[in-house]
């Protein structure tokens, strides 16, 4: 997986980054939340499901 290092405003400031060990971390800064995944598809699945679409998509765009 590429490095993944973006920030979306979707309802909220979502910041979105590739941590430690090849996870994936999603910060909900309006709750301050803090979401770990092992995999890309996880973590687009968890923002679409959560009412994210826009992040979701603005993710997945970035990885192709």
């Amino acid at each position: 997986m590429k490095s993944i290092n973006i920030e979306i405003n979707d309802g909220g400031l979502i910041h979105i980054w590739q941590g430690a060990k090849g996870k994936l971390l999603i910060s909900l800064e309006d709750t301050k939340t803090l979401l770990s995944f092992d995999t890309l598809d996880d973590a687009i699945n968890s923002l679409w499901f959560s009412g994210h679409k826009q992040a979701a998509r603005q993710l997945n765009g970035a990885t192709k």
